[in-house]
C-alpha cells in the first residue's frame, strides 16, 4: 500500500493516494472514504486491523457494486463485527446539541462537490481530530461545531457516533 496518504501516526489523510484499492465500480480514490472512515475510527479506538483489511471486508459488505458509495447502514454493520456499538444522529442541528456525546465516530455530510465520510475523535478540551478530512493536515483538529458550520457545506449530515466499543 502506498504510505504516502498516511499520517506519521498511522491514519489514512489522503484518499487522493488510495486509488489502486478498487472500490465496487469506482477506485478508491473515488468512492473509497466509507471504507477509509472505518478503517480510521478503528486505529482511533486502538483495534490491530490494517488498511486492506478493513478495505476488504468494506467491499464484501458494499450494495450496489459501490456506484453510490458506501451507505451508512453499511458502516453501522461492519463495526458491529467489531463489537462497535453506534447511535446514528441526522441533522446539524441534533449532532451539534450534544456536544461531547461521541468521543468517537463518523460523519457523512456533503463537502461541497460530494458526499463524504470523515472518522473523528476526541483530542481534548471540546476539541476533535478528523481523519481524511484535509489532506494538508496530518492533524486537523477543530470543534465539532466549526468543523460542521465550515465544513458540511451544503445537505444532511449524519453522524454514526460510538456509544461502546471492546
Amino acid at each position: 500500500m502506498d504510505r504516502s496518504g498516511f499520517s506519521g501516526d498511522g491514519y489514512i489523510i489522503d484518499q487522493s493516494k488510495m486509488g489502486r484499492f478498487p472500490y465496487g465500480k469506482f477506485a478508491s480514490d473515488y468512492n473509497g472514504c466509507g471504507w477509509i472512515a472505518v478503517y480510521n475510527l478503528m486505529h482511533a479506538l486502538g483495534f490491530a486491523v490494517t488498511a486492506e483489511q478493513i478495505h476488504k471486508l468494506c467491499l464484501q459488505a458494499l450494495p450496489y457494486k459501490g456506484f453510490f458509495g458506501t451507505p451508512v447502514k453499511t458502516v453501522c454493520q461492519v463495526l458491529d463485527l467489531f463489537a462497535i456499538r453506534t447511535e446514528t444522529t441526522r441533522g446539524r442541528k441534533q449532532i451539534l446539541s450534544a456536544p461531547n456525546r461521541y468521543p468517537y465516530g463518523i460523519l457523512r455530510f456533503f463537502d461541497g462537490k460530494y458526499d463524504h465520510y470523515v472518522a473523528f475523535a476526541d483530542a481534548g478540551s471540546g476539541m476533535y481530530r478528523f481523519f481524511n478530512s484535509d489532506p494538508s493536515r496530518e492533524v486537523d483538529v477543530l470543534t465539532m461545531e466549526r468543523f460542521v458550520r465550515q465544513r458540511c457545506r451544503l445537505g444532511p449530515v449524519t453522524c454514526v457516533g460510538v456509544t461502546a466499543h471492546p
